[in-house]
């Protein structure tokens, strides 16, 4: 599965095979066809958010997601290095979290959970940055 992910990775490694189509190319490489019977339910995918998010949308996809990540990364250490609180650690303790569930499984855009801890780290961020302005100020 990986092997075939990796190769489309290096075939189309600019603008991928297209968003949710991963998965297609991976059934094809395990049953030997694209055509997908009506009766299952769901089709075998990338078991990797990263890999996935860069086979569907090439690096001209991929480097926006890195580059989120990153700045979040960024803004959770800069955040605990300021504050040193339990309620500074949360977003470091969500966004690891993210990325062990991302290695494990590339249906983390079907997870709302996932996505609602991402959101309440960044709301955390964004509040203590405001709080930290209007103390500058």
């Amino acid at each position: 599965m990986y092997e075939t992910i990796f190769q489309l990775c290096k075939e189309h490694y600019f603008l991928g095979v297209g968003i949710g189509v991963t998965p297609k190319f991976v059934f094809t490489a395990l049953y030997g066809t694209s055509n997908i019977p009506d009766s299952m339910q769901r089709t075998m995918s990338a078991h990797n958010l990263w890999l996935s998010n860069l086979s569907d949308v090439g690096l001209i996809g991929f480097f926006p997601f890195v580059l989120l990540v990153i700045w979040f990364i960024v803004h959770a250490m800069k955040l605990y290095v300021q504050n040193k609180q339990l309620l500074a650690a949360i977003p470091i303790c969500i966004l690891i979290a993210f990325v062990a569930i991302s290695f494990g499984s590339s249906s983390v855009f079907e997870m709302r959970i996932v996505w609602l801890g991402l959101g309440l780290a960044l709301t955390i961020i964004s509040l203590a940055e405001q709080k930290r302005n209007l103390q500058i100020t």
